[in-house]
């Protein structure tokens, strides 16, 4: 599945005119990536780097695309893709986005194809966990929290993703505040897991409420909790530099 994972994206960067970027890494936008069974439609997601001579002239490339494909077995599926830079500038900025393709394993080959350079980065990646990952994390929850109190049923079932994207985000953070390893996919058997899939399974406004409820008691502790997180309070100077010199280093070894 590695292969067609990177058969995919180099089907999408042919047809927007990228066949020379290099793939650095790739996973499939979908529940697996969090140990859940796939449900919804299938998108995939890469960062690629441009070859240097594409940073000549006036204008600056782009730095992301989206693009949609009709593949045989999967139907429409969307592939979107970052340029490297704009992932160091989202790993200096700590954002979540970054971070969960850094901390994503290939423990299940659905999930992420990973290039040498890219792994490079990975073996550094501890050292740009920041208390302000945690301080975003708490942001998505909190702004999935307000959603749940305006949603309306949809026939008789609920949408059950802000509940789910709210204990993704918290458990993330709890993590980060509590000074452990950042775990992206959940393992079979384990309390995220088994939480993640009661949110999912959520049916009626009670159970609704009681998910929201929960979530708010536990995303007041980690507030509180923020100011005992081990992690620096935001990405350094010397963080940067190391960040540019690994860019550096990989664009200047695929010339």
């Amino acid at each position: 599945m590695v292969s067609g994972l990177c058969d995919v994206v180099s089907l999408a960067l042919a047809q927007l005119g990228l066949d020379d970027a290099h793939i650095m890494y790739v996973h499939v936008s979908t529940d697996v990536l969090y140990g859940l069974e796939s449900q919804g439609p299938v998108s995939y997601y890469a960062v690629v780097a441009l070859p240097l001579h594409k940073f000549f002239g006036v204008s600056a490339p782009p730095d992301n695309w989206t693009h949609t494909l009709q593949l045989q077995d999967e139907g429409s599926v969307v592939v979107r893709v970052d340029e490297v830079k704009k992932l160091c500038r989202q790993v200096k900025a700590s954002s979540t986005g970054a971070f969960e393709a850094l901390f994503t394993t290939q423990s299940n080959n659905h999930i992420a194809y990973q290039s040498p350079a890219w792994l490079t980065l990975v073996a550094m990646r501890d050292m740009f966990v920041t208390q302000y990952m945690a301080v975003h994390y708490l942001g998505q929850a909190r702004s999935h929290l307000d959603i749940t109190q305006k949603m309306k049923p949809k026939s008789s079932k609920f949408e059950t993703w802000p509940l789910y994207n709210i204990y993704r985000a918290l458990f993330a953070a709890d993590m980060i505040i509590k000074g452990s390893l950042l775990v992206i996919t959940f393992e079979e058997g384990s309390p995220e897991l088994a939480c993640l899939r009661e949110m999912k399974g959520v049916s009626n406004a009670e159970e609704l409420a009681a998910g929201a409820d929960k979530a708010r008691a536990l995303l007041d502790s980690l507030q509180s909790a923020l100011a005992s997180c081990p992690y620096k309070a935001s990405v350094t100077q010397d963080d940067e530099r190391t960040l540019g010199t690994w860019l550096t280093s990989t664009r200047l070894s695929l010339l």
